[in-house]
């Protein structure tokens, strides 16, 4: 793709039950046996979320038995099941040599096996950018496509849900207890018992800029008092889900196969998963296929984002007239009564949410479904795509030193707290610490006058992977205990220390990580003997690589730090400069540095 974001019931529907696995990219042919048709067709394609390609498919095929004529013609509808993400990612690109991914108005030649499965994969590439019809899982991916002009004018207002499913946590039977109890749930309060368990939780997820349930249940975690946007105390939500997830896998089917096999046993589950995010649907699914470990829907208390499948119409320039009278044809089908069987018959509720005919419809682990789950809202467009971002820089491993002002200022009150700005700046840096996941790179210094020799600076714990062993305890645990023991010194050495640490970081670079300066500070140069602010900058430009960029982020807190030389540093490094005028605070302007880098 040129553009990349960033994301079943009992009964006698078991072939629509085992049909989502694998299903990416494949064309789902309709029986053409017994339509009653003209010469001519009309044929539209419907790019559909893997989840509901089987109810469609079937609808279409049921509907095209009837010999319905819309337009003069017959409708010919092709369904074709591909990742909500991907067309998100590519809806509205044209190809230089184009062609609409619809058009055909007469029946035709037949093709040769080989030609027949080119065909096919021509047809799913053109679906994900030019369909008919676009039926994503959810509408937050149209709302990360309108976020380009292209597929903003595409996608029209006030599309209707054809059908929804509730995004919940998928437990192991019998792991209900431990994860809060059946009511008491949250994902916050899940988190929190996974970090203190000692291994005995483990979650597992699918990728957020691929899978719509872990989407959502990031957006519920970054967005936790549900007013819509992201601030920057919510950030410790995703924080904390990136930091507690064991497995990442691509799909759910893969995830469930990672589940303990039978009723949860605590700490001799060993390294088997204990959870994960899943839609309703997807659980109802998996408790259809033979062999996968049953599985207990739980509803966060705090609400559950849906996944409320919109069914959009496309204005593409590529539809015709007829096309769009068989594509409106075809959603009336779809939301009347035959789509509203083949939807709950394939484990969906109503759109109106309500379980419809999965009332009776019992879970192979015995537990019930919840009738009226608390719903919660989808964030605004600017916070799906901010959250997403920031998701990425979590889980992009860093090479960072940070460089600690431990200068004599730092022995000052924080105004209104019985501690100094040392104390401030040691429990923001240990909440910072946890920010780096266990492939990243992180060293301490610290700086302040003469601290080693005539140096401005000394190295407190080197650069290591935060995963590496130092004698008994991780990287990670070494930087937390040389953080509590740093005391203050003298006057502040800023310039020779940024210039110092800048070389340092450009000599470990690496080109597989972002390769970060964080330097923290409640003041300003008091070197006179060092380099001056115009040396320091032209030191930087002259040792500055294109092929080697390091971010330089500054984090000014007090209000004698001196914000001004800081962003002369940051704007020469392409960095950032965040201030923080109360030292309290440090800890949330710190976190937000760090994940907004």
């Amino acid at each position: 793709m040129s553009r990349r974001l960033w994301p079943w019931v009992a009964g006698g529907v078991g072939a629509v039950l085992a049909a989502t696995a694998g299903f990416a990219g494949v064309r789902m042919a309709a029986d053409d046996d017994g339509r009653a048709c003209g010469e001519r067709t009309v044929r539209i394609t419907v790019a559909a979320a893997l989840d509901q390609a089987p109810a469609l498919q079937t609808i279409a095929d049921n509907w095209q038995r009837t010999g319905p004529t819309v337009a003069g013609a017959c409708p010919d509808v092709r369904i074709i099941a591909t990742r909500s993400a991907e067309v998100a990612a590519n809806l509205g690109e044209i190809e230089a040599a184009g062609g609409s991914a619809d058009s055909a108005d007469e029946r035709p030649e037949p093709l040769s096996p080989s030609e027949s499965a080119a065909a096919a994969a021509a047809e799913v590439v053109s679906a994900s950018k030019r369909p008919t019809i676009w039926a994503p899982d959810s509408r937050a991916w149209a709302e990360l496509a309108s976020t380009r002009p292209d597929a903003a004018a595409l996608l029209p207002e006030g599309a209707p849900s054809v059908a929804v499913s509730p995004v919940v946590i998928a437990a192991a039977k019998g792991a209900e207890a431990a994860l809060g109890g059946p009511s008491a749930v949250s994902w916050p309060g899940v988190l929190r018992r996974i970090a203190a368990g000692r291994g005995t939780l483990r979650l597992g997820m699918t990728d957020p800029t691929e899978s719509t349930a872990a989407l959502l249940t990031l957006m519920s975690l970054a967005d936790a008092n549900g007013d819509g946007t992201s601030s920057p105390a919510e950030i410790a939500g995703p924080l904390a889900l990136e930091r507690t997830t064991r497995t990442y896998a691509v799909g759910v089917d893969a995830l469930a196969a990672q589940m303990w096999p039978g009723e949860w046993a605590g700490s001799a589950t060993g390294s088997r998963l204990s959870l994960f995010p899943a839609t309703e649907q997807e659980i109802l699914r998996l408790a259809r296929i033979k062999g996968t470990p049953p599985l207990v829907p739980l509803y966060p208390a705090e609400g559950v984002a849906v996944a409320d499948h919109p069914f959009y119409v496309l204005d593409g320039a590529w539809v015709t007239a007829d096309q769009r009278a068989v594509a409106t044809a075809f959603r009336d089908v779809v939301l009347g009564s035959a789509g509203r069987a083949a939807y709950g018959a394939a484990g969906f509720r109503d759109r109106d949410g309500t379980l419809g005919a999965l009332a009776s419809v019992p879970l192979t682990a015995g537990a019930p479904l919840t009738a009226e789950p608390r719903t919660r809202a989808l964030p605004d467009v600017a916070t799906l795509t901010g959250v997403l971002v920031r998701w990425r820089a979590l889980r992009r491993p860093a090479n960072v030193i940070a460089a600690v002002d431990t200068s004599g200022s730092m022995t000052e009150k924080v105004p209104g707290l019985p501690i100094t700005k040392l104390d401030a700046f040691r429990q923001a840096g240990i909440q910072a610490v946890r920010l780096f996941n266990d492939r990243s790179r992180l060293g301490l210094w610290e700086f302040s006058s003469n601290l080693s020799g005539t140096r401005d600076y000394r190295v407190v714990v080197p650069v290591r992977t935060m995963a590496e062993q130092v004698g008994p305890v991780s990287q990670r645990e070494t930087i937390v205990a040389a953080t509590n023991r740093l005391r203050p010194h003298s006057a502040t050495g800023l310039y020779d220390t940024i210039d110092a640490a800048y070389r340092a970081v450009q000599g470990s670079w690496r080109p597989d990580q972002q390769n970060i300066l964080v330097v923290m500070t409640d003041g300003r140069n008091e070197d006179r003997t060092g380099l001056s602010l115009p040396q320091l900058l032209a030191r930087l430009r002259s040792t500055m690589t294109p092929a080697k960029p390091i971010t330089v982020l500054a984090i000014a807190y007090g209000s004698g730090a001196d914000v001004e030389a800081l962003q002369r540093v940051t704007a020469v490094t392409g960095g950032r400069t965040f201030v923080s005028r109360n030292p309290a605070d440090i800890g949330a302007v710190l976190l937000s540095a760090m994940v907004n880098r």
